[in-house]
């Protein structure tokens, strides 16, 4: 047997894609570095194809993080790839391989990567999603193709844990989404709203992230209509990319009469993390941030809404 090259071999987005998978994938990285393990991330040559991105470009406009030996290997759509990869990952040796997993459009690629590089490399999984938010017929084969490779799990929340077990009764160790250590320096929200050009005086409603449907924008605006009407000097920002037809929730502002009530911003800009510093708040993939969000007092770490549901109800019996 040839000796390990290096501890732990990440496959998933990284740099030059953008985004909170990829940018927690760094943190991962760093995080094994500093514990004295060897690591690389291997990401995607090609990942979606253009004509199924509904966004506007899959990579990212920031330089490369440091110290992360970062290599694009995998084409996740492309079958006759695969086997050299196969092939690159048996030479490297690592002790295992995470797989971050959060859609079901990487099941099959995974999955041969996983039963062909052999018994002797732990395969485990890191999964963000495991029932996908927008459903599609063979979600469910594909799911248990990629769960059948791996020996183990890592989860972000209790719930995806929860899924897993449902169809799987292998190891599962169950975590929660980590707080980036590489964000802007808290500012003040006086501040903030004056970079931002907000009026001081008036309320605002944050609606931040990539906008899909299954986020319930359209619901928001439903209830920012009854809202406002109550509370002449509050506003609702929506912050983000449209990913579906923006021109239904402009329709919908301006039924509603809210025209002069909503403003939308294309971009997340970085001065938003600042106006929305809270003490407590929810992070993009609906985890309830604790003592690792900036500002945060409460001191029980990231739950799901599944959980602080589960939590509210116990307090109230």
């Amino acid at each position: 047997m040839h000796n390990k090259s290096i501890d732990y071999l990440i496959i998933g987005p990284a740099h030059p894609y953008r985004g909170g998978i990829a940018e927690t994938n760094h943190e991962l990285a760093l995080a094994f570095k500093k514990n004295g393990k060897k690591v690389q991330i291997w990401t995607f040559n090609k990942l979606y194809p253009k004509f199924i991105f509904p966004g506007k470009t899959q990579f990212s406009n920031q330089n490369a993080p440091k110290n992360i030996d970062i290599k694009r290997m995998i084409h996740a759509y492309s079958p006759f790839r695969w086997y050299s990869v196969v092939k690159e990952i048996k030479a490297l040796n690592p002790e295992a391989i995470i797989f971050r997993y959060w859609t079901p459009f990487l099941a099959i690629c995974y999955g041969y990567i996983a039963r062909n590089v052999g018994s002797n490399i732990k395969c485990i999984g890191m999964v963000d999603n495991w029932i996908p938010h927008e459903n599609k017929i063979f979600d469910k084969f594909l799911n248990d193709y990629f769960g059948n490779s791996c020996s183990s799990f890592i989860t972000l929340s209790k719930s995806v844990a929860n899924e897993i077990k449902l169809n799987f009764s292998k190891p599962i160790l169950k975590g929660f989404h980590p707080i980036n250590e590489f964000l802007p320096v808290p500012i003040s929200k006086v501040e903030a709203r004056k970079n931002l050009n907000l009026s001081s005086n008036a309320s605002y409603i944050l609606f931040f992230g990539l906008i899909r449907k299954y986020k319930g924008l359209d619901l928001l605006i439903d209830a920012f209509s009854i809202y406002q009407k109550k509370n002449k000097n509050a506003y609702l920002l929506i912050v983000g990319e449209f990913y579906e037809n923006k021109n239904k929730y402009l329709r919908l502002i301006n039924n509603l009469g809210l025209e002069n009530k909503v403003v939308l911003s294309p971009t997340s800009d970085f001065g938003f993390y600042h106006f929305i510093k809270t003490n407590n708040h929810t992070d993009k993939n609906g985890n309830v941030c604790g003592w690792g969000c900036p500002g945060a007092d409460i001191e029980d770490g990231p739950l799901s809404v599944e959980e602080v549901i589960d939590n509210i109800k116990e307090e109230s019996l």
